[in-house]
């Protein structure tokens, strides 16, 4: 059940809630004295003071709302809230009728994120982990619309066209609401300092979108923009600042830090006609994604998740054949991705914040922990075999560009490829001269190449379904993969080829699975089915052979995507995992009604 608990009214006014909004607003108070306040705010008695009523939405104690994915969409006449919840490990769409007690979860809509309504409110469109798809708010199964890697944001415009950021770079396209193949409407221009368009708003008359322009130097530095669709001419509005929306009174809303900010818009001559001020504080804001968690209605119903959740906390652990786990010494932090060194002495992982991501060492002997990386926006790492450097992937103004750095620290990162396109690395040959890596190469998607030192990448497997976590085995003549399915974030398997390529592959992995990873004999190639790690026994000679794979263990680790193993195998052959010790949580939204009273009151337009 949902539990909405009354704040009361604003200490800033008091504004007018609308006759339209008082079933909603009875609906959402719980008591009979929070019902009498309602009625004597929407009219009763004829008062003309406006009234502004906040509430809280709060989720049940099983339910998080999570940070790193859009988890709020009001609908366009305040009726209904969608937000995006995980309930027992499984991310879901939920729909909340605004004069309901209780959500209800919509089927069909697992690993959904980023939900935003149609125009009539009859659907919510909502992205999974390489597709835009919409439901029906009257239920029935999601249609997928098209394919959307790397989704940014969407809005769902009066022509009933959907216009979302995706793909890498992120730009702007266009499909239809019924589905269809997308249209580019934007590349980004590294050269212009644009290194992606992200969260898109259609405006009303759904001939221009406004979006914001990654810099490379996060989002609270980040360019607001609007492009006409009908000339394709684009010209920045503001600098400083990330998601922005248009206000019917007449303002454009946007997020920084961790505040709301609005200035006077002109809709017709497409400029700004004022000076930004705040207007609203404590939103939750990811500066490393320019993610802002808050929605609007029509009339001006705002929710919004705020600031006070509590941070990630993951802790690294051994875990042997039999799943017996014993945690490591190393301090409680949001770990991702770690990485045994090839003499198995240290570690590579990531930690992250909401707002950085870097890369740190652990030095298993010493039991000390060292931040390696100090660039912000870094993921992917891996080891070269001699255990000197440590390859990575850095974001922002890198724009995803491949690079290596001193693994002992002594020097600063150099860069190894750069192009086009992000490239995440995935592992080195043993004779440490080629790297094995992810590119995203449209129209294919995410391909595997391979980059010998000093040459340029060549295609190792391309083909029109998404492929990574390419890893070499130990006596660098094979090369195991995950290839996705071409259906959805649900399939996938692990597959094999030998290297260099020869055309033979083989699928090795059963019923789905990915985060391929070999023993460091060679003799077995594990890989993860949803919880499960399973193992199978290899053989390369005289020909290559796979056996029946098998369960080793079960247990509720963290999970990485089905190209990018969370997880490593050490020398003695422990498994080396993270398992959550607590959040991040998210467990409310904040729910303002009349926000746009508010707004025209510290926003004069």
């Amino acid at each position: 059940m949902t539990n909405l608990v009354f704040e009361g009214v604003d200490r800033l006014g008091v504004v007018r809630v609308p006759l339209q909004n008082r079933r909603s607003l009875l609906g959402s108070l719980a008591t009979p004295a929070i019902v009498a306040a309602a009625l004597l705010a929407v009219g009763c008695g004829g008062s003309a003071s406006p009234q502004i009523f906040r509430f809280v939405v709060e989720v049940p104690p099983n339910e998080d709302l999570g940070l790193g994915w859009g988890s709020v969409a009001v609908s366009p006449d305040g009726g209904r809230l969608a937000y995006v919840a995980t309930r027992e490990g499984v991310r879901r769409l939920f729909l909340r009728e605004m004069d309901e007690f209780e959500a209800v979860v919509i089927a069909g809509t697992e690993d959904a994120f980023d939900p935003f309504f149609s125009p009539d409110g009859q659907w919510v469109g909502f992205f999974t982990g390489d597709e835009v798809k919409k439901v029906s708010v009257r239920g029935g199964p999601p249609v997928t619309l098209c394919d959307a890697e790397d989704s940014r944001g969407a809005s769902w415009g009066p022509d009933d066209t959907i216009v979302f950021a995706a793909g890498s770079p992120t730009s702007l396209s266009r499909v239809s609401s019924g589905g269809g193949v997308s249209e580019i409407l934007t590349t980004p221009d590294p050269e212009q300092r644009e290194f992606g368009h992200l969260w898109p708003e259609l405006l009303p008359n759904g001939r221009a979108v406004l979006f914001a322009i990654d810099t490379g130097e996060g989002f609270d530095n980040a360019l607001i923009a609007v492009q006409s669709l009908e000339t394709g001419e684009r010209k920045v509005l503001l600098e400083g600042g990330t998601a922005p929306r248009y206000a019917p009174t007449g303002h454009m809303v946007y997020a920084r830090e961790d505040k709301l900010l609005a200035v006077p818009f002109d809709l017709e001559d497409l400029a700004v006609t004022g000076h930004p001020l705040p207007v609203l504080e404590s939103v939750a804001v990811n500066p490393f994604f320019g993610l802002a968690q808050f929605s609007f209605s029509r009339d001006g119903l705002l929710a919004y998740m705020p600031t006070d959740y509590s941070e990630a906390k993951r802790r690294l652990v051994w875990v042997d054949r039999n799943g017996g786990v014993e945690p490591l010494p190393a301090p409680d932090r949001a770990y991702w991705l770690p990485r045994v060194s090839p003499n198995g002495q240290r570690v590579a992982v990531v930690i992250s914040t909401l707002a950085t991501s870097d890369i740190w060492t652990y030095d298993l002997q010493r039991e000390a922990l060292a931040q390696l990386t100090e660039l912000g926006r870094v993921d992917g790492p891996v080891w070269t075999p001699d255990g000197d450097q440590i390859a990575f992937i850095a974001g922002g103004a890198a724009l995803g560009n491949l690079y290596w750095q001193a693994a002992d620290g002594s020097a600063s990162g150099q860069g190894l490829w750069g192009g086009q396109y992000s490239g995440y690395p995935n592992s080195w040959s043993p004779d440490g001269k080629m790297l094995a890596f992810a590119k995203h190469s449209p129209p294919t998607g995410w391909d595997i190449f391979v980059l010998r030192m000093g040459d340029e990448p060549e295609p190792f497997v391309r083909t029109p379904f998404n492929e990574g976590g390419a890893v070499f085995s130990p006596d660098g003549h094979w090369i195991a993969y995950y290839k996705g399915s071409g259906e959805g974030s649900g399939g996938g398997a692990v597959f094999v080829q030998p290297f260099p390529r020869s055309g033979a592959e083989w699928q090795v992995s059963t019923e789905g699975g990915g985060e391929p990873v070999w023993s460091r004999d060679g003799r077995e190639l594990f890989y993860r089915k949803g919880n499960e790690m399973m193992v199978i026994p290899i053989q390369t000679s005289p020909t290559f052979n796979a056996g029946e794979p098998r369960l080793l263990f079960e247990g509720g680790f963290q999970l990485g995507d089905r190209g990018q193993p969370n997880y490593d195998v050490a020398p003695d052959g422990r498994f080396l995992m993270i398992e959550s010790t607590g959040g991040p949580t998210a467990t409310k939204l904040n729910v303002v009604l009349n926000f746009f009273e508010e707004l025209e009151r510290l926003v004069p337009n």
